[in-house]
């Protein structure tokens, strides 16, 4: 039996957001959270990022409901359409507060290229006074960590409370470990800062820059 278009998109809605559903959940269930900034845990189910395309077609839905003919389509229409207002009014408000602040506000992508730069000026400093040492990077905030370590093409410390006790670390060769410690995480390292081998290497934007010299055992 041929269905109409109308109704084609509804199942297309229906079984879209049914098999995003799903998957998220799935990989939810496998996938350990991650802390991807300290305090704040992160899984795949509960980021609104993966509910764009659902979004997107629950909205176009009010315009489909407004091709059909039944005797319950006028409240369906009118009601998805009120409840799209508050969303349609926010999306105004928010373009008009960027246009009007344009070049004038600072964005959190902004902040992370500062700090991102100021740790890979540490790290290009590194490697001129000795080629023979490995960076990489640790601290206290994971997110942090991987901007500098794509920004500057360097591998992550995942492991970063061991910095805590350097008589555990073990390697093969020469590395220098940029530490990247949030002003606010200084309580969970204060072991690793009262190690006299670290040294301050900067200090920008409420974060602590050190180094550290590994060497073979």
């Amino acid at each position: 039996k041929n269905i109409s278009l109308q109704a084609a998109f509804f199942y297309l809605l229906f079984f879209i957001s049914l098999a995003i559903t799903l998957l998220l959940t799935i990989l939810s269930l496998r996938v350990a959270k991650e802390e991807n900034i300290t305090g704040n845990w992160w899984t795949y189910i509960e980021d609104a990022r993966y509910y764009g395309l659902i979004t997107v077609l629950v909205q176009l839905s009010v315009f489909v409901l407004y091709t059909l003919k039944h005797r319950y389509s006028p409240v369906l229409k009118y009601l998805l359409l009120l409840l799209l207002l508050p969303e349609m009014f926010r999306g105004i408000v928010f373009d008009t507060k960027r246009v009007m602040l344009f070049k004038k506000e600072n964005y959190s992508w902004q902040t992370e290229l500062h700090l991102q730069q100021y740790a890979d000026a540490i790290i290009q400093k590194e490697k001129a006074g000795s080629s023979e040492r490995t960076i990489v990077v640790s601290g206290s905030m994971y997110y942090l960590n991987y901007r500098v370590s794509l920004y500057s093409h360097v591998p992550v410390m995942s492991q970063n409370l061991a910095i805590n006790d350097t008589s555990q670390l073990r390697t093969q060769k020469p590395v220098t470990i940029l530490v990247i410690l949030a002003e606010k995480d200084l309580a969970g390292y204060a072991p690793f800062l009262a190690n006299k081998e670290k040294k301050l290497a900067g200090y920008l934007n409420g974060f602590y820059f050190y180094t550290l010299h590994a060497d073979p055992r």
